[in-house]
C-alpha cells in the first residue's frame, strides 16, 4: 500500500472495488502500521503491518518482518505506489509472487513482471482503477478455459 495517507484512502477505495471483483481472493495486505486501523472488515484481508522497530537502521526489514513476508503464500503482488521505493521492492522480492505488478516506471521495471502504463494527467482514482482492472485481466488470463463444446454436463 503507499506510504502517503491521502493515497492510501484513495488505494483502499480500490481494494473494495477488487474486493468486490473477486470475492474469493485471498488478500495480504502490507501497509505502516499507523494505516491500519483505516483497514475495515469489509475488506475481508490479512494485514501484515509493519513500523520503524520493524526496520533495521538503513531502513531494510529486520529479520522477524522478512520471515513474516517469506510465511505467506503470495501468487500476485500489487505496487501501489506510483514512484520508486527501496522497502518496497525489497518487501516484492521477499514475497516470492511469481506475479509481480507495478505502475509503469523505468526505476521500477527490473522487479516487476507487469507494468501498468497511466496517463500521468489522470486522477489518482483513475490511475488506481486502471490498475485494478489490468490485474483482474492479468488473473483472469491464467485460468484454464473449458471448451464448452466437449464439456461433459
Amino acid at each position: 500500500m503507499p506510504s502517503r495517507i491521502e493515497h492510501f484512502g484513495v488505494a483502499l477505495k480500490s481494494l473494495q472495488k477488487l474486493r468486490a471483483m473477486q470475492p474469493d481472493w485471498k488478500m495480504t495486505v502490507i501497509t505502516k502500521f499507523e494505516f491500519m486501523n483505516f483497514i475495515d472488515n469489509k475488506f475481508k484481508v490479512d494485514i501484515i503491518p509493519f513500523s520503524k522497530e520493524d526496520l533495521t537502521f538503513t531502513g531494510s526489514p529486520k529479520s522477524s518482518l522478512k520471515q513474516l513476508i517469506k510465511n505467506t503464500s503470495f501468487d500476485l503482488a500489487i505496487d501501489f505506489k506510483l514512484k520508486f521505493d527501496i522497502l518496497g521492492i525489497i518487501l516484492f522480492r521477499l514475497s516470492g509472487a511469481p506475479v509481480k505488478v507495478c505502475f509503469d516506471s523505468s526505476d521500477k521495471s527490473a522487479f516487476f513482471n507487469f507494468e501498468i502504463r497511466v496517463n500521468p494527467t489522470e486522477s489518482l482514482a483513475n490511475k488506481y482503477n486502471t490498475m485494478i482492472k489490468y490485474v483482474t485481466v492479468i488473473a483472469d488470463s491464467g485460468k484454464p478455459k473449458v471448451n464448452m463444446s466437449k464439456a461433459s454436463v
